[in-house]
């Protein structure tokens, strides 16, 4: 079973549930890693990213026998870090748990022994990106912009180079300010992410790739 969108839908709001059981923080790197490998590979046809400010609520429902008679259920707590790891990421739906302003997760009862977790993000509706030929340009301080290459050569130029002014007058006009309020009024409504952030993405920086777009589009 999975879970497939083109693209956010309208209203800010994305919800959805799958029978798996959450595991903690603490337990073994294996149970983690299933537990990430089955959540993203529930959420990894969605063919977006989003990209801004977020707030998830998550419920988990189970048996009350095993949160009050049992010792191997986890914590709350302990649940929220390997469920935002398993949904974010390029096989996720969420560039990286930075995003998250707010989470809330709760559990609830039934009568049978199997589990479930369903899900609610909310998000701004214009704050995310397709996942098709999605690449990650870096420019100083290690801050890099989302970038579709199936775009045309000269409107991926004339992006990076937008990025490019507006992210060194940013820099220039928090100097000069000597605050970073000043310089976030110049910054790209699409906030850059810090470059190890994003380990698992395809990377270039903004030299190579400007250079490699003035080929392509000298040669057309």
């Amino acid at each position: 079973m999975t879970f497939a969108l083109d693209e956010p839908p309208d209203g800010g709001i994305i919800t959805f549930e799958m029978p798996v059981r959450p595991v903690s923080v603490q337990s073994s790197r294996e149970a983690r890693k299933a537990m990430v490998d089955t959540v993203s590979k529930f959420v990894e046809p969605c063919a977006f990213l989003l990209t801004g400010e977020l707030e998830i609520r998550i419920e988990w429902t189970l048996h009350e026998r095993e949160r009050y008679e049992g010792v191997h259920s986890p914590d709350i707590d302990n649940i929220l870090k390997p469920l935002l790891d398993a949904i974010s990421g390029p096989r996720g739906i969420l560039v990286n748990d930075c995003q998250v302003q707010s989470v809330r997760c709760h559990w609830i009862d039934w009568t049978i022994s199997d589990q479930k977790l369903a899900f609610e993000i909310r998000y701004l509706d214009d704050e995310w990106i397709g996942k098709a030929d999605l690449l990650w340009v870096e420019y100083e301080r290690k801050l890099c912009m989302p970038l579709n290459t199936n775009l045309p050569a000269k409107i991926q130029l004339d992006m990076i180079n937008c990025w490019d002014t507006m992210l060194s007058g940013s820099r220039k006009m928090e100097a000069l300010a000597g605050s970073y309020e000043a310089g976030r009024r110049l910054l790209p409504l699409q906030r850059p992410f810090h470059r190890a952030r994003l380990r698992e993405f395809s990377k270039t920086t903004y030299d190579v790739l400007r250079d490699e777009l003035k080929q392509l589009t000298s040669s057309s």
